[in-house]
């Protein structure tokens, strides 16, 4: 460099190499304060050793700070939303059974769901298949795992599934452990397919009658929204009516 001419050099702002990328979701994300054991002290913040997904929370929230405004508000005076996804137990049992030999299914799966994050060991010892939690804005997000039948899916009897419920006053929370979980749920399904375990005996037309309706009902909503956008407060409050009357039978498919 020192025999090229100055008009030559390269800049001097700097390479950009991506070596590696870590995602982090809301079940990393969740603390819980309740299980923290009595008498411990974080980790020193200069400590080499330091929590990447720690580090991440601190960048997004304050220490101390509180949700303001309208989520506030929802948290006070409203109920807590609810979101849930149904899995087979039989598929379940078949991914977690090296590691959770001998557990029962709920705790199992809330530890297999817990697992990148920082309280999965006392999760693990306490045996829990509930949990409640503080999401990176300070809102309560209660995990829920438990063993349920669907009775309308097979010809042959009702199907044993487990039911993963998320409740939160949040609806952006919900969103993000709703996403995390799915995306867990994803890589074990695509996992156990490659590894030949074969899902039961199905209704497919029903599955399929469910999925048009689910299809149908999402057209409405958009008509309906686009709709409030034009009509006047007189007109409006009937659409407003059949917007919420539309998102009830989304909410029970």
């Amino acid at each position: 460099l020192d025999e090229c001419p100055s008009d030559v050099l390269p800049e001097q702002e700097g390479v950009c190499l991506p070596l590696s990328r870590h995602t982090v979701d809301m079940l990393q994300c969740l603390r819980f304060p309740g299980l923290a054991p009595p008498h411990t002290r974080a980790p020193s913040p200069l400590g080499p050793t330091r929590d990447p997904v720690a580090t991440f929370l601190e960048t997004c929230r304050e220490p101390g700070s509180q949700p303001a405004g309208p989520a506030s508000l929802r948290a006070e005076f409203l109920p807590p939303s609810v979101a849930s996804i149904k899995v087979s137990a039989e598929l379940l049992r078949a991914a977690l059974k090296d590691g959770h030999s001998g557990v029962p299914l709920c705790c199992a799966t809330l530890q297999w769901l817990l697992a990148e994050n920082a309280a999965v060991d006392i999760v693990r010892a306490r045996a829990l298949s509930s949990i409640q939690g503080v999401a990176p804005d300070g809102a309560d997000v209660h995990l829920i795992v438990r063993e349920v039948a669907m009775t309308d899916l097979c010809p042959a009897g009702p199907i044993q599934a487990v039911e993963i419920q998320v409740e939160s006053s949040s609806l952006a929370d919900i969103c993000r452990a709703h996403h995390a979980v799915v995306g867990r749920m994803q890589t074990m399904v695509t996992e156990q397919a490659a590894q030949g375990s074969s899902a039961p005996d199905l209704r497919v037309q029903y599955l399929r009658q469910i999925h048009a309706n689910h299809e149908t009902l999402l057209r409405e909503v958009q008509t309906l929204r686009d709709r409030l956008c034009t009509e006047d407060e007189a007109s409006s409050c009937a659409t407003a009516q059949r917007l919420l009357q539309v998102y009830r039978q989304l909410r029970h498919l």
